[in-house]
């Protein structure tokens, strides 16, 4: 017979990782710039992941740090197709941004601006503060 591989390629390994195992890498990837290691760890989690709006998501983040603003859009709206969530719209403002679709940006922003009133929870998470933030300056001044 054909000799079968006996060591597991670095997808193998991530897949079989939990979720919150593979998040943890992922963040420690990006937080240490690595991008290319979050990215390839973002792609496993797509393909393990039962929670497929926070995979995707991470793989936007993951792929926007790495400079790959088209395919970062791609993933984020994937992750939107699953769940609409702030988080998600804010990264694609932010993609945006980098790739210079004001008009895009601000369509997001005026989404979000709208989103995060309807929010009841908003005033008690510091991420949606930074989010409202952000949003704010940017339609201050765009």
């Amino acid at each position: 017979s054909r000799g079968i591989p006996t060591g597991r390629s670095l997808f193998a390994v991530h897949v079989g990782a939990s979720r919150k195992a593979l998040v943890a890498k992922i963040t420690t990837a990006l937080q240490s710039g690595d991008t290319a290691n979050a990215v390839t760890l973002a792609k496993a989690g797509v393909i393990a992941s039962p929670c497929p709006e926070e995979a995707w998501l991470l793989l936007g983040i993951s792929l926007h740090q790495a400079g790959e603003y088209q395919k970062a859009l791609e993933a984020l709206y994937t992750s939107v197709r699953h769940r609409e969530t702030i988080e998600a719209f804010f990264r694609i403002f932010q993609v945006n941004i980098r790739l210079g679709n004001t008009a895009e940006a601000r369509r997001i922003a005026l989404y979000l601006r709208y989103r995060l009133a309807e929010t009841d929870f908003v005033r008690e998470s510091e991420a949606y503060g930074t989010i409202a933030a952000a949003v704010a300056a940017f339609l201050t001044n765009a």
